[in-house]
């Protein structure tokens, strides 16, 4: 009898235990999904800033004619697209992958902003606004732009305007992912959309 009595509690704790585990499990892994990112998990096909970097607040713009304005972005998470010089077919080809992207997240696309930067009066010409249909289209303006730039080249080690980057900003204008021009819309597409289904934000 007595060691049926000792072995009851010892049950009780493992009951206890388990119950705990599966309560606290999710908990844990989204912790360790926060802080360890692609790195630990290996769910992320972009590069994960941790932390985040802010970002966006910094970036002064010229808004091209036609285009949506600035406050198309607020609240929203953000594809952003960088490039140098003229947009031509390459360009407009990442730009038709940043569109694919957002399309993709059905009901959820209202929550996805699209944003082209570049340099230069050709970036902010209306053919190129009419060619990206609901994305900001804007060039780079004034010294804030040189401090957002700056901390792309910080956290990427690399001159950003030339590597035809893209990138997935928070609501909060934090950087929050980065893809080589290589990468297939699908990719950046499914990395937005787990964004989107854990985030309370935007």
């Amino acid at each position: 009898m007595s060691g049926a009595r000792a072995a009851s509690p010892r049950r009780a704790r493992l009951v206890m235990l388990a119950v705990f585990a599966v309560f606290l499990a999710p908990v844990a892994a989204a912790w360790l999904w926060f802080h360890y990112g692609s790195g630990f998990t290996q769910a992320n096909h972009g590069r994960l800033y941790d932390p985040a970097r802010p970002f966006l607040d910094d970036l002064a713009l010229a808004v091209a004619a036609g285009s949506p304005s600035r406050a198309a972005l607020a609240g929203r998470w953000v594809l952003l697209y960088l490039s140098h010089g003229p947009c031509a077919e390459p360009c407009l080809r990442q730009l038709d992958k940043v569109n694919r992207a957002r399309l993709t997240q059905g009901e959820k696309m209202q929550r996805v902003a699209m944003l082209y930067v570049g340099t230069g009066r050709a970036a902010v010409a209306g053919e190129l606004a009419r060619a990206f249909p609901g994305g900001v289209v804007a060039a780079l303006d004034g010294p804030g732009a040189e401090r957002a730039l700056a901390t792309l080249r910080r956290a990427d080690e690399t001159e950003p305007m030339l590597k035809d980057r893209m990138y997935i900003i928070d609501p909060l204008g934090n950087l929050v992912l980065s893809y080589p021009a290589d990468a297939p819309a699908s990719r950046v597409a499914k990395d937005l959309s787990r964004l989107l289904r854990v985030s309370r934000i935007g």
